[in-house]
């Protein structure tokens, strides 16, 4: 081989290595990079945020055993917040005698300005006034709006109180008045006392 060739050969080896460098890695070993969304920007533990209505009044409080926020400095992207183990308890501030709607679930989501909570996986809703007086709301999946004091559901849902059991697929409830509305496919048993 000439010198020519051995030139070469260093020339486009050395050009390689500069190459691939420069390159991503994911295209090297084919692992994506982290983009942001993978890794929550931040997190709280044993966390427990009390919410206060115009008057001063305890609106809302929220308790989680993680919160994990995703946020993005693109303006366009929207933020996250999801919550291990959230427990929210909401107080009805019109009338004294009603006691607060307590809701668990295995997790929960919300949106940028946190005006929305979705809960999932064995969501629990309740409201125990004493002994004789409760309901017990179960389902998959429920939607929470805590200003409005409103609750919604498409799926699946049972209602348990002393006068018995009514299931439902779908179902809307005004946290601040009591009123549950049954969407579709209603079916209640009732206990004769």
């Amino acid at each position: 081989m000439t010198k020519w060739h051995y030139f070469s050969i260093f020339a486009l080896s050395t050009l390689l290595v500069f190459i691939l460098r420069q390159a991503p890695p994911k295209l090297l070993v084919g692992v994506p990079e982290p983009d942001g969304k993978i890794y929550p920007s931040s997190y709280l533990v044993n966390t427990k945020i009390t919410q206060y209505d115009a008057l001063g009044q305890i609106s809302h409080i929220l308790m989680a055993n993680k919160i994990r926020y995703y946020g993005s400095q693109d303006s366009t992207m929207e933020n996250i917040a999801l919550f291990d183990q959230p427990k929210f308890v909401f107080h009805n501030n019109n009338t004294e005698q009603d006691a607060p709607w307590k809701a668990i679930s295995d997790q929960s989501s919300s949106n940028n300005k946190s005006d929305e909570f979705l809960l999932s996986g064995n969501v629990v809703l309740s409201q125990e006034i004493d002994d004789e007086n409760f309901s017990i709301i179960t389902t998959s999946q429920l939607l929470i709006k805590p200003k409005q004091q409103y609750a919604e559901t498409d799926k699946p849902a049972m209602i348990k109180n002393k006068s018995g059991t009514t299931t439902s697929v779908g179902l809307k409830i005004s946290l601040d008045h009591g009123t549950v509305e049954f969407l579709s496919k209603v079916r209640s048993q009732y206990v004769l006392h």
